[in-house]
């Protein structure tokens, strides 16, 4: 607990933000090397990795560092109407870094692909999936890309996609998994106050989500003891060059090949360089 508040102590002196800065940090112990490195890259290949993400992973950061100067928690300006495409452009490139060190006119080349990939999606919900696919979603491919090379340890690729009532709507935020990981779907408040045991329970009256931590548990404890996550109940295949296999979790679980569409892969051309690589 000293450890969190002198932390937080060094974020307010240097006014930097908590969700963009808490982080892995190389001390020669835990952690060797820079996972960056050559050296991390090759010490790890061969083991088996297990690799995935949320859909709407930037749903409770968009301009969270102004939150509090606002009066509100991350999520509450989620409330907001984008009025115009100029809107959802300026804030794109205000959350993404990546696409604020890019030609304006590659936002806009995003914005046209998810609109005609998502028709009935909202500016909101363009925001929130442009924004997670640039910010996470690209990492978490170009990773499983590389390291699902002829040599290599099995790689098994899964997205995330079961919705939470949270931050105005539903939603299937950073993190969102864990619960149900770690068997624990009766946790009280994790994303925001409309995130309850019985707003949870409304959403689902069929229970579903407790079907799906199943699955999960059997999944990752079955990887942990052998390198496979694959339950006699869920086959999950590893993903290669030759069949791009992802578990997709939600009220359906199930593998799909190559599932990205095209608007999703264009942010994989569009952006080279990924920020983390093992």
């Amino acid at each position: 607990m000293d450890l969190l508040h002198a932390y937080s102590n060094l974020l307010a002196q240097t006014g930097r933000n908590a969700h963009h800065h808490f982080a892995p940090v190389v001390d020669g112990v835990s952690l060797p090397v820079d996972l960056a490195d050559p050296a991390a890259r090759a010490r790890s290949a061969k083991i088996p990795l297990l690799i995935g993400n949320a859909r709407d992973e930037s749903v409770q950061f968009i301009n969270a560092d102004q939150m509090p100067s606002w009066g509100m928690s991350p999520g509450q300006n989620l409330l907001l109407q984008l009025s115009s495409d100029e809107e959802l452009r300026n804030l794109i490139i205000q959350e993404s870094p990546v696409m604020a060190n890019r030609p304006p006119s590659d936002t806009d080349q995003l914005i046209a692909a998810y609109r005609s990939g998502e028709p009935a999606a909202s500016r909101l919900q363009m925001l929130v999936h442009i924004t997670s696919d640039v910010w996470i979603w690209h990492d978490t491919m170009a990773l499983t890309n590389s390291r699902s090379q002829p040599g290599n340890g099995p790689v098994f690729c899964y997205e995330f996609k079961w919705k939470t009532p949270c931050y105005g709507s539903e939603w299937t935020p950073h993190g969102g998994e864990l619960p149900f990981v770690f068997n624990n779907l009766d946790y009280t408040l994790l994303f925001d106050e409309h995130d309850t045991p019985e707003t949870r329970a409304h959403a689902d009256p069929e229970n579903r989500r407790a079907a799906l931590r199943d699955q999960m548990v059997a999944a990752w404890t079955t990887f942990a003891r052998t390198g496979d996550p694959s339950t006699p109940k869920l086959a999950w295949p590893a993903y290669s060059q030759d069949r791009r296999s992802v578990m997709i979790f939600d009220k359906q679980s199930s593998v799909f090949v190559s599932p990205w569409t095209a608007y999703r892969r264009l942010v994989l051309d569009m952006i080279a360089t990924p920020s983390v690589t093992m």
